[in-house]
């Protein structure tokens, strides 16, 4: 059946999922972070509602230029992230700072 092949799919997920899209952790139901943490991800970043392109792209270039092949606790990074986009000029940073919108789910 196709739920199978789906599940069979899903059997080997990564420890850590950065979902950037929008609304990828609703909290009505079983949003796509928390499908990966059932299916055996130890975490995930996901975004609770809509949020800007450029924000999106910009933290995820900030999560990647800290994996540097080592295991990446997001957390940890979404943090640094965060901390260094509140300390950028208004004017440099042409996107919304709805940081806030993106939480590290875990199990």
């Amino acid at each position: 059946s196709r739920l199978s092949r789906v599940e069979r799919e899903l059997a080997h997920v990564p420890e850590a999922i950065a979902l950037l899209g929008c609304e990828t952790a609703k909290d009505e139901g079983m949003g796509v972070a928390q499908a990966f943490l059932w299916r055996g991800a130890r975490q995930v970043l996901a975004a609770m509602d809509t949020i800007d392109d450029e924000l999106s792209g910009w933290l995820a270039r900030r999560l990647y230029a800290d994996v540097n092949g080592k295991s990446l606790d997001l957390a940890a990074a979404l943090r640094k992230a965060t901390e260094s986009l509140r300390r950028q000029d208004v004017t440099s940073v042409p996107m919304t700072k709805a940081w806030w919108l993106f939480r590290v789910f875990s199990r």
